[in-house]
């Protein structure tokens, strides 16, 4: 009779046990489920059209780069000073 008892106990604990496994598997399945949706709304892109930003992007960088030099103040008046000189 002991014996019959504790294997209740035991198979209730591991039911309960299982449920839960269940239960989170299920939210996982949800979560995975939900974030597929969401990425989904963008549309599919293309490879090509991923290739087209990335040099796009490199393109705009060059060109910012460029155009803004970079000058301290220190070459500032070295600069004055050797016009000063001559």
């Amino acid at each position: 009779v002991l014996s019959l008892e504790q294997t209740k106990t035991i198979q209730a604990a591991k039911i309960k046990k299982l449920k839960k496994k269940v239960k989170k598997l299920k939210g996982k399945k949800k979560k995975k489920k939900k974030k597929k949706r969401i990425h989904g709304v963008g549309g599919v892109t293309t490879g090509e059209d991923v290739e087209h930003d990335a040099i796009v992007a490199e393109s705009v960088e060059a060109i910012v780069t460029a155009t803004t030099p970079q000058i301290s103040k220190d070459e500032l008046t070295l600069a004055q000073t050797l016009m000063e000189i001559k």
